[in-house]
């Protein structure tokens, strides 16, 4: 049976240059096989482009932005889904009450300058305990969107509930219906990875975040020791 292997890059496909060698060898082979392997990233194009250059990275479709865009392997685009106009409003009318915060607008292409109308999501830097009740108030009036504060970094994120890993790789299969026919394979190592491994019966690396850690029994030391 032909195999779809969704990978994480951070901390999963990429720990070390070492093992992202070793990584790659197996990838090679496994893409050979008439195997389709895909890379899933919290990053946006621009950025996760700057790595595939840098390593000379071979894959067949890109899943960024969390789940926002869709690129095959030769940068086109084949699925997005921005933040619809009215969403954008009731953020930044929100968000404009909040002077002492630093505001960043995603897009999938670059971070800023960025197009109005091409926002899929918010990273808000200051003080924790403004984050905090930032959180807070924003978990209680924004229904369509994912909210994480990661404390330690002093950030909060803001993405759309619609784009999530998972979804992605159901769109991809949409998409391309004969990858329906094919096994999936999942790995990733933080919480934007855990619905698309718990669907998908998949891998964590066995250095993850601690929701993966209490709740993913399967794991692997690296992305070539899964396939």
């Amino acid at each position: 049976m032909r195999k779809l292997l969704i990978s994480d890059y951070d901390d999963t496909l990429f720990t070390d240059e070492e093992s992202l060698t070793k990584n790659l060898e197996k990838i090679k082979e496994f893409r050979e096989n008439a195997n389709i392997f895909v890379i899933a990233t919290s990053r946006n194009f621009a950025s996760i482009m700057e790595e595939i250059k840098k390593y000379n990275i071979f894959y067949d479709y890109l899943i960024v932005n969390v789940g926002a865009g869709l690129f095959d392997n030769h940068g086109k685009m084949i699925y997005s889904n921005f933040i619809s106009n009215n969403e954008r409003n009731e953020v930044e009318e929100f968000l404009k009450n909040y002077t002492k915060v630093e505001i960043t607008r995603y897009g999938i292409v670059e971070e800023q300058p960025y197009a109005s109308d091409k926002i899929v999501g918010y990273k808000i830097k200051g003080d924790l305990e403004l984050l905090e009740e930032i959180n807070e108030i924003l978990k209680k009036n924004l229904n369509n969107f994912e909210i994480i504060l990661k404390k330690e970094e002093k950030k909060l994120f803001l993405n759309h509930k619609d784009n999530t890993k998972e979804k992605a790789v159901e769109k991809l299969i949409k998409l391309f219906p004969e990858y329906k026919n094919y096994k999936i394979l999942v790995v990733g190592d933080d919480n934007v990875d855990y619905e698309m491994i718990k669907k998908y019966d998949g891998y964590r690396m066995k250095n993850s975040s601690e929701l993966l850690v209490k709740n993913i029994s399967k794991f692997v030391n690296f992305v070539g020791e899964l396939i």
